[in-house]
C-alpha cells in the first residue's frame, strides 16, 4: 500500500482494480444507514422508524383520503388517535408526539415484549410450561388474540368443551396473566346436523371420528370434519359446540356445494418427473352419499385410468359399503415395465373408537399382468384374495399435513391359489408401521422424532420362485424407504421374495425462519431371495434435508449417502440428491 501511494500510476490501478470492492461496501454501509433512518408518513416523522409498513386504510385514516368523504379531512388530534392505535397494533405502546411546524415527530419509544406468562385456574393436567413462542414474543393484541386460541385448544383437547379465560396484559412489565376458569371435563352427549337436500345427514354419522358417550376432544371434531370434505360428501362442515348439564350437544353446520366436482393436479418429483392427474366424481348419490369416480393421472413412471364407485346400502349410520373398482395401468421402472388390467369388488368398513380409527377391507380380486421387461413370467393371470386393515391414531390422523405426534399400522395381504384362476399360488404378506413423537410435549413443537418400517414376504414354494410375477416381488430404494439409493433399485433387477426396512427421522419444524425445518434421518434395509429370509447384505442410508411448510403444500430435499455393508466398493452405493412436493415421511 505504501509502494503505491508513492508510485502515482500504481496508485490509479490499486484504485481502478479495488473500485468495485469499494463501491459494494459504500452500497452496505448506506443499505445499514438507510435501516435507520426516520420515516415520513405524510404528517409524520417516525424516527428510527423499523419500517411499519402501514396498509392502504391505515394511511387514508392518518394522511386523509380525498376518494373518501369520511376520511377527506382528518385533523391531527385524529390522526395522532389513530397513530397510536396502529403502534399498539405493532407492540409500540409508549409513543411520544411532539410538534414541529407542520410536522409530528413520533418517538416510538421501546417495543413491548411478553416477560412472564402466568396462568390462574389451570386444571393439574394442563402444563403451561409446554407452551412455546409466548415469552420474548412481541406484545400486541395479535399475540394476546393467539395466546387465548391455544389455551382454549388445548382446554378442549383435554375435554373441557366450554371453558372461560380472562387475559390481561402490562405493557410496561411484560406480563400476561390469564385467569381460566375451565368447568368440568364433559362427554358428548347429542349430535344434530343441519339438514342437505337430497341427502339423508344422518349418513354423515359414519365420519365421526368420536362416539355419544365419550369425552369431548376439540380436535376430534376438525378430524370429523376434514374426513367429510376430503371424502367430497360436502363442500364444507362445522361443529359449534353447546355445554349442558347432561353434556355437549353438538350441532353440524353443513354447506352443501356442487354434487359433481372436476379436479386437477400438477406436481414434480426428481424419481418420476412431473405428475398430473385429473378426476371427475358425481358426490351424494341416493340419499345415503354413494359415489362415482373417473381418475386419470400420468407421470413418467406411470399411467393409471381408474373407475372408483363407493356404494353405501345399509341404512344409516352403517358404515359398511362396496368399493368396486376397475383400473387399468402401466408402470415403467428400472427393475421392470409391465401392464395390469385390474378388477376388484372389495366390501369394507370403518370404526373409530375415543381416540382410534379402524378401517377394514376384503375381497377378490382379479388381474391380467403383462410383463415386459422383468423378472417372472410374461403374462400372468391370477384371483388374488386381498386383506387390508389399518389402525391410525386419531392425533395421526389430525397432524397429517403438519405430523408431530401418533401413530399409524397398515397390514395388507395378497392370496392366491393355483387351482383357483391363478398360474401359481403365492401369498403376499405387508406389514408398514410409523409413529412420530413430540420431544418434550412442547407446542409448538421444538423436535419431532419420527419411526417408520415395513417387513414384507411372499411364500411361494421353491420350484415356483420363477413363475412369481413382478407385482409379487419386491424392492427398495427411493424416497419411501432407503434414501440413499436408486428409486426401486436393489437388490436388483430381479426383485426379492422378502424385505425389511427401518428409518428413523429427526426434524426440527421451529428451528429456523420461515416455516424452514431441517431434518437428520438414517435408513437400514435388508433383503432376501427367498421366502421368509433376509441375506447378509446390510443397506444403510444416513443423510439430511430441508422441507418447507408453504400455503400451496409441502415441499422436501433430502440428500442421502447409501452404503451396502459389509461390501466397501459396491456399485450400488453413492450419493442421492432428492426433491419433492407433497410427500411426507
Amino acid at each position: 500500500m505504501a509502494y503505491a501511494m508513492q508510485n502515482p500510476a500504481r496508485m490509479i490501478r490499486f484504485a481502478e482494480k479495488n473500485l468495485g470492492v469499494a463501491m459494494l461496501c459504500l452500497l452496505i454501509a448506506s443499505s445499514a444507514l438507510a435501516k435507520n433512518d426516520d420515516e415520513v408518513i405524510c404528517r409524520f416523522v417516525v424516527m428510527n422508524s423499523p419500517g411499519l409498513d402501514l396498509n392502504k386504510s391505515e394511511r387514508s385514516l392518518i394522511c386523509s383520503d380525498p376518494k373518501i368523504e369520511a376520511w377527506s379531512n382528518v385533523t391531527d388530534s385524529q390522526a395522532v388517535f389513530s397513530m397510536k392505535t396502529f403502534l399498539k397494533l405493532r407492540g409500540y405502546h409508549h409513543p411520544t408526539f411532539t410538534k414541529d411546524g407542520e410536522r409530528i415527530v413520533v418517538t416510538l419509544g421501546e417495543l413491548s415484549k411478553v416477560t412472564r406468562l402466568e396462568i390462574e385456574g389451570a386444571p393439574d393436567e394442563f402444563h403451561s410450561e409446554k407452551l412455546r413462542r409466548i415469552k420474548g414474543e412481541t406484545l400486541s393484541p395479535k399475540l394476546l388474540d393467539g395466546i387465548e386460541e391455544r389455551l382454549f385448544a388445548r382446554l378442549n383437547r383435554l375435554g373441557y368443551a366450554c371453558p372461560k379465560q380472562k387475559i390481561q396484559a402490562d405493557p410496561n412489565t411484560g406480563e400476561v396473566l390469564v385467569q381460566m376458569t375451565p368447568g368440568r371435563k364433559q362427554t358428548v352427549s347429542r349430535i344434530d346436523s343441519e339438514n342437505v337436500a337430497d341427502f339423508d345427514v344422518a349418513a354423515l354419522r359414519r365420519y365421526d371420528a368420536f362416539r355419544i358417550g365419550d369425552t369431548f376432544h376439540g380436535d376430534w371434531l376438525r378430524v370429523t370434519e376434514n374426513r367429510v370434505i376430503t371424502q367430497g360428501v360436502l363442500q364444507n362442515t362445522h361443529f359449534s359446540v353447546t355445554c349442558t348439564d347432561d353434556g355437549v350437544e353438538l350441532l353440524q353446520k353443513n354447506t352443501a356445494g356442487p354434487p359433481r366436482t372436476l379436479t386437477f393436479g400438477l406436481g414434480v418429483n426428481t424419481e418420476r418427473g412431473p405428475s398430473a392427474r385429473a378426476s371427475w366424481k358425481h358426490l351424494r348419490l341416493g340419499d345415503l352419499g354413494s359415489s362415482f369416480e373417473v381418475a386419470a393421472s400420468a407421470s413418467y413412471r406411470l399411467q393409471e385410468v381408474a373407475l372408483k364407485p363407493k356404494w353405501y346400502f345399509l341404512p344409516y349410520p352403517a358404515r359398511f359399503h362396496f368399493s368396486p373398482l376397475l383400473s387399468i395401468k402401466r408402470e415403467f421402472e428400472e427393475s421392470y415395465e409391465r401392464y395390469n388390467a385390474q378388477l376388484q369388488f372389495t366390501p369394507g368398513t370403518t370404526l373409530d373408537t375415543e381416540n382410534l380409527g379402524f378401517t377394514f377391507l376384503f375381497g377378490p380380486i382379479i388381474q391380467a399382468l403383462r410383463t415386459v421387461v422383468g423378472k417372472g413370467p410374461k403374462q400372468s393371470d391370477f384371483m388374488s384374495l386381498n386383506v387390508s386393515a389399518r389402525l391410525e391414531s386419531h392425533d395421526h390422523e389430525f397432524y397429517r399435513t403438519s405430523p408431530r405426534t401418533g401413530f399409524a399400522v397398515d397390514l395388507s395381504a395378497f392370496l392366491t391359489q393355483q387351482d383357483l384362476l391363478s398360474n401359481v399360488s403365492a401369498q403376499l404378506v405387508r406389514l408398514y408401521a410409523d409413529t412420530l413423537i413430540n420431544l418434550g410435549g412442547y407446542e409448538p413443537p421444538f423436535a419431532v422424532l419420527g419411526f417408520r418400517g415395513s417387513l414384507a414376504t411372499t411364500f411361494v414354494a421353491p420350484t415356483a420362485e420363477g413363475r412369481v410375477p413382478s407385482n409379487f416381488r419386491h424392492f427398495l430404494g427411493g424416497s419411501m424407504d432407503l434414501r440413499g439409493f436408486a428409486r426401486i433399485s436393489l437388490p436388483d433387477t430381479t426383485g426379492a421374495l422378502t424385505s425389511a426396512f427401518f428409518s428413523t427421522e429427526l426434524r426440527f419444524p421451529d428451528l429456523l425462519p420461515w416455516n424452514l425445518q431441517p431434518i437428520a434421518f438414517g435408513d437400514a434395509g435388508a433383503m432376501g431371495r427367498h421366502s421368509a429370509t433376509l441375506e447378509r447384505d446390510l443397506f444403510v442410508s444416513p443423510g439430511f434435508g430441508l422441507r418447507w411448510e408453504s400455503p400451496i403444500g409441502i415441499f422436501r430435499s433430502t440428500l442421502a449417502r447409501g452404503f451396502v455393508l459389509p461390501g466397501p466398493n459396491d456399485p450400488r452405493a453413492g450419493w442421492r440428491v432428492y426433491f419433492s412436493y407433497g410427500e411426507e415421511f
